[in-house]
């Protein structure tokens, strides 16, 4: 039983995974001589392995116990029964120590498959990519769902309008963060947690409520950016987003009327082989085009309600 526990460990780990993650990734078709030779040949040890327990389990085995029954307690045994019995234990462990070499032979194999795959020059893109890519577009950006939604809206402009909702709490436990939210999304849904830094009131426990404005701000700007990139047929390398904010507290302790904002600004570093004033005009299309964006330059309607429960 043990002996078919690690061989179905073996043959899984060994071969089915392995022959899976090559073929996925397209590494097969690049493997050396060496490298295809070691591949076939571990394969073929692992397979005899398998040969010789079905052997042993189904053959031999079966043989041996009706044998081993013709033995009785306090008789003497047969002589060409017990003979032929203990020549059957022979064969097994022959073929018992065969699969140990074998076993070995597929622990020395496997090393020279990790040195078979040459390494990729700088720039190649794995198939697994390749493929992800030719199904969503380049940038990692969904390009056939955007487009859908171009030619919904273009065909009723009432589907572009949409709303969306968080509803959180405020935490009393002591020692946690002090709001949570859950945020449903349509793989799933996500906990977020934010505390207040110290010198108001929170513990600094998780990022504070204008992170994650600066934080929604930089990615809706980003990925605003790269949709119309990916559109405009541009591809990047490399995208980073730099946002920083100037904030005075002293109305928020009721001190001052000063603006507590003061001004935001967004830095962006792109790595592309598209001209500069290409990106500078997707740069500009991005700022006018954000939905963060138009939250922090335009006055937005804002109403509260509040419920009193008992």
């Amino acid at each position: 039983m043990l002996c078919w526990l690690a061989i179905i460990v073996l043959f899984a780990t060994g071969f089915g995974f392995q022959v899976v993650h090559l073929l996925f990734h397209g590494q097969l078709k690049e493997m050396s001589t060496v490298g295809l030779v070691a591949f076939g040949v571990k394969h073929a040890f692992v397979l005899g392995i398998v040969g010789i327990l079905f052997y042993g389990t189904f053959i031999i085995n079966p043989k041996l116990k009706e044998l081993f029954s013709k033995f009785k307690e306090g008789e003497a045994a047969d002589p060409e029964t017990e003979k032929a019995f203990f020549a059957l234990r022979g064969v097994r462990k022959k073929w018992c120590d065969r699969c140990l070499v074998l076993g070995v032979l597929v622990l020395l194999v496997s090393p020279v498959l990790r040195f078979s795959v040459p390494p990729k020059p700088a720039g190649a893109v794995d198939v697994s990519v390749a493929r992800a890519r030719a199904a969503g577009g380049p940038n990692n950006v969904n390009t056939a769902a955007m487009k859908a939604f171009f030619e919904k809206v273009k065909a009723n402009p009432e589907a572009a309008r949409m709303s969306k909702r968080v509803e959180g709490e405020w935490v009393f436990t002591e020692g946690a963060p002090q709001f949570r939210a859950r945020l449903a999304f349509k793989q799933g849904e996500q906990v977020v947690e934010t505390d207040l830094p110290p010198p108001m009131g929170g513990h600094g426990l998780a990022p504070d409520p204008v992170q994650y404005c600066l934080y929604g701000l930089a990615s809706c700007y980003a990925g605003t950016f790269m949709t119309i990139a990916t559109m405009e047929g541009v591809e990047l390398r490399e995208l980073r987003v730099q946002i920083e904010n100037k904030i005075d507290l002293s109305q928020t302790l009721g001190l001052s009327q000063n603006p507590i904002i003061e001004g935001v600004e967004i830095s962006l570093t792109a790595r592309s082989d598209a001209p500069r004033e290409k990106l500078e005009k997707i740069e500009a299309l991005a700022k006018e085009r954000c939905p963060g964006v138009y939250c922090v330059t335009h006055a937005i309607p804002f109403t509260t309600r509040l419920s009193v429960s008992e």
